[in-house]
């Protein structure tokens, strides 16, 4: 065995946790979804992906991200999809720690993102400040409402 950096080195894990985005979030393209079998016996959904052979645990925070990000509740429709993970602080039973996020990964050149709407042409009143034919507040204030 040599000298190792971190004691994960000679420990990997088959699944991702949070300390693993330390240095960013990660894109990944999801390859598969289905129950693995954890060290306690109980099987829980899994999420792989093409670019790193561990897998990311999924809780229902995830599955509510998979499900708006491919419009579907199938897990089968997740498949093929980028998503980006990212590290996020939460707290688990009161007391803060890290956690893993899915969310959607930003487009190359942003041709997703809207396009600003250009400013409809608007009367001269409005570009005062007030909508055609609205009082200005002094105008307004003058009534015949007596003050004793």
């Amino acid at each position: 065995m040599t000298a190792a950096e971190s004691y994960d080195e000679w420990f990997p894990s088959n699944f991702l946790k949070a300390d693993d985005l330390d240095d960013g979030p990660m894109t990944l393209t999801i390859s598969d979804i289905h129950p693995e079998k954890m060290q306690d016996g109980n099987s829980k959904p899994c999420v792989f992906f093409k670019e790193d052979k561990r897998a990311l645990v999924l809780n229902v925070t995830n599955k509510n991200s998979l499900v708006m990000l491919s419009k579907s509740k199938s897990p089968a429709d997740a498949i093929g999809l980028r998503v980006m993970l990212v590290q996020v602080e939460a707290e688990y039973q009161g007391k803060p720690c890290k956690a893993l996020r899915i969310r959607k990964p930003p487009t190359l050149g942003g041709s997703e993102a809207p396009r600003p709407r250009p400013n409809p042409p608007q009367p001269a009143a409005a570009k005062r400040g007030r909508a055609p034919g609205k009082k200005t507040l002094a105008e307004d204030m003058d009534d015949d409402i007596p003050f004793n």
